[in-house]
């Protein structure tokens, strides 16, 4: 989270801010787990959005897959997971 959001000049960065903490806090509330969710099959992406969410995982699942597709990009691109690359 430093990274994206360094503490500089400007500012309080994401460390200083507890966002790390806020998200790991976030993604363990009923929303981000699905607990409150109707989540039976079947999924249809393609229906209009007014018959609500059509996908079958959950934003904590969303949100592991973005960081684990972050990962993978950057190991593609240069050798290391996304935490491992310097900040230039």
């Amino acid at each position: 989270m430093a990274r994206l959001l360094p503490n500089d000049e400007s500012g309080l960065g994401a460390l200083e801010a507890g966002v790390p903490e806020f998200i790991d806090r976030q993604m363990n509330t009923p929303y981000a787990t699905g607990a409150n969710w109707y989540m039976q099959r079947p999924f249809n992406p393609s229906l209009p959005k007014e018959l609500g969410y059509q996908l079958p995982l959950v934003p904590q699942q969303i949100y592991r897959l973005g960081l684990a597709d972050a990962d993978d990009y950057s190991k593609r691109q240069h050798g290391k997971i996304f935490a491992e690359l310097s900040a230039e």
